[in-house]
């Protein structure tokens, strides 16, 4: 996943977005990484994914009131829809994905 680096990280955008804020030192944000990996060609043009490092882009988590990791946040239109703390099977992940892409 890119690691992007947002000028207004609050402003609104049409799509589905997943951020995976972490660290690289942090073996439950290398888990989570993988399984979102596995996950990128599956939602391919329906969530766009990213990954934020809370090491080097402090400022970014604050935006978003992230003080642990791993943490996933879905994204529509600017604002957060479904969030994750913590490990996150991934059956739970793909849930969280659904239901956003659901509306419900």
């Amino acid at each position: 996943m890119p690691q992007k680096n947002y000028e207004n990280p609050l402003t609104a955008e049409p799509r589905f977005r997943l951020i995976h804020f972490r660290t690289e030192w942090n073996g439950a944000c290398q888990i989570v990484a993988m399984m979102i990996g596995n996950l990128i060609e599956t939602y391919a043009g329906r969530v766009e994914f990213d990954t934020a490092d809370i090491d080097r882009d402090p400022a970014f988590a604050a935006a978003y009131g992230i003080t642990e990791v791993p943490t996933v946040l879905l994204l529509k239109g600017g604002e957060v829809i479904e969030h994750a703390v913590g490990m996150i099977s991934r059956q739970e992940l793909v849930d969280k994905i659904e239901r956003s892409l659901s509306g419900s």
